[in-house]
């Protein structure tokens, strides 16, 4: 009963030295520890705290004395565990522990905004949200991922190595998936349950790129930290999320695609200027280029080809890489272009001066040409796009000419 005490007495009482940053610092085995001086700053590369605001750099950094106190106090709670579990205890010593960090870890996330518990983290209340609320709370998300696994599931894992380094393996898997394994469902879970209740109009599809950029970037981690059987269940959910969030995101895309379609607008812009449609389409376009990696993956996932996206001419453009998986990806590029030119041509047709339908053309071309080129949307439609539009620009150019000379000549003739 002494030994009970001061083991549940030292976890609760020196939480300071057992917090997850300072954990997460440390190196563990089966029966050495150390100071691991290379995680001293595993999160300076999170954007912004729970409240939203920029993390102080400095704050991620803990001193070497705390981190030497860190070690002793967990070095003092393997012996008392050692001790209890020697006396034929392990039952009591183990119960206490998890309960104790169960708690801990479940705090940790609700300060990160995680609370399974909560109804405003229920799959209901995500229904419920405006775009507005549900796009700050994805962005809030993407911390508190980094942080969870970087640091709180990641130093729970190496203090339970440590604390219960003499024990088997069954024993010490058994006590990190139940200290761990329901923050981590909450967490990895919520993604999807923002999916499911979001319409997936065009403009959400920049958020769900960077949810998705998170969990795909952090799943060597997370297949790391639960590669147990009893945890099997939190890389499942973290993939059925990366499933749905991609999901999400190709619906969106086909939902631009079919805005760019649905366009009717009969607006003439003055002396053959940039449409509306041509702007919007290009600065979407540019943006989505940002994530090309990303895109390349969840189209290369896609084995269904859509009915709406027929394979185009090889001479139309060259796919950054042969017969690879960025080809459906270059694919769709020229093809939302395309439908854009489409789109371009019948709103020329307008123009009741034939040279002013070709300076219109002229211009959304060149200007189309012209983003292509200053942004990363060149990588993935490649140059034989960039260099064939770039002569119909000049083609469209020399028409107008021809029409507004031809006019010219006209008129001095009727002089």
């Amino acid at each position: 009963k002494r030994l009970e005490r001061e083991f549940h007495l030292m976890l609760k009482s020196n939480k300071q030295y057992l917090d997850h940053e300072s954990v997460s610092t440390q190196s563990s085995s089966s029966s050495s520890f150390s100071y691991d001086s290379s995680r001293t700053s595993i999160v300076t590369d999170c954007e912004e705290d729970h409240n939203g605001s920029m993390i102080n750099k400095d704050s991620n950094h803990h001193s070497e004395d705390e981190l030497k106190n860190s070690k002793i106090v967990m070095d003092d709670l393997k012996l008392i565990a050692d001790g209890m579990i020697n006396a034929g205890y392990t039952k009591e010593c183990i119960t206490i522990y998890k309960a104790v960090r169960r708690s801990t870890v479940q705090a940790a996330l609700n300060r990160l905004g995680i609370n399974f518990r909560s109804e405003s983290s229920s799959p209901t209340s995500f229904h419920k949200m405006e775009w507005k609320n549900l796009d700050t709370r994805m962005k809030k998300w993407k911390t508190a991922a980094k942080v969870a696994v970087k640091m709180i599931f990641r130093g729970e894992k190496i203090l339970v190595d440590h604390v219960f380094s003499s024990t088997s393996d069954t024993i010490r898997e058994n006590c990190f998936s139940e200290i761990a394994t329901d923050s981590a469902l909450a967490l990895f879970s919520e993604p999807e349950h923002m999916a499911k209740s979001t319409k997936k109009s065009p403009e959400k599809i920049f958020r769900f790129l960077d949810t998705y950029d998170v969990i795909k970037d952090l799943g060597p981690e997370i297949q790391s930290i639960f590669k147990f059987k009893s945890t099997s269940s939190v890389t499942s959910q973290a993939e059925t999320t990366l499933n749905k969030i991609a999901d999400s995101i190709k619906t969106m895309l086909t939902e631009f695609e079919s805005a760019i379609q649905k366009d009717s607008s009969k607006t003439l812009m003055p002396g053959g200027g940039i449409h509306p449609l041509t702007r919007y389409v290009m600065n979407y376009l540019c943006f989505l280029s940002q994530y090309s990696d990303s895109l390349t993956d969840i189209m290369a996932s896609d084995s269904t080809t859509s009915p709406s996206s027929p394979t185009l001419p090889e001479k139309y453009f060259d796919s950054p890489t042969t017969n690879g998986p960025k080809s459906k990806l270059s694919e769709k590029f020229a093809w939302l272009i395309l439908i854009l030119l489409c789109k371009l041509d019948r709103k020329a047709e307008l123009y009741g001066d034939v040279s002013l339908c070709y300076l219109f053309l002229s211009n959304n071309l060149k200007y189309v040409v012209s983003k292509v080129q200053s942004s990363s949307i060149q990588f993935v439609v490649g140059d034989t796009w960039v260099t064939k539009h770039e002569d119909v620009v000049r083609k469209y150019a020399a028409n107008y000419e021809k029409m507004g000379w031809g006019k010219v000549i006209g008129i001095l003739q009727n002089d």
